[in-house]
């Protein structure tokens, strides 16, 4: 049963980075608002609002290539605490993570 949900988890990881790379090269991110709900912002990055339980590494598992790269989130969006994320606070994140 474990590895059915590690390989579900990662098939998941796998279809969200698909969706956002080929919403982006589509040219459907490109308004203020993505398809996705994923907000937009200059330099082909998009803004991730952090709900109640998220993480940076959590984060950084949704949408980075590599989410052990979850210190360049940390770096990129100046977090101080980032055991502490606060809800409704925005993180950046570049499309080509």
């Amino acid at each position: 049963m474990m590895h059915r949900t590690i390989f579900v988890k990662t098939l998941a990881r796998a279809l969200s980075r698909v969706l956002v790379a080929g919403l982006c090269v589509a040219g459907v991110l490109a308004g203020p608002v993505g398809a996705a709900g994923l907000p937009q912002t200059a330099g082909g990055e998009f803004e991730h609002e952090v709900v109640a339980g998220d993480t940076v590494i959590s984060i950084a598992e949704r949408y980075l290539t590599e989410p052990k790269q979850y210190a360049r989130l940390i770096a990129l969006n100046g977090i101080a605490n980032a055991r502490a994320l606060r809800p409704g606070s925005k993180i950046r994140i570049p499309v080509g993570w």
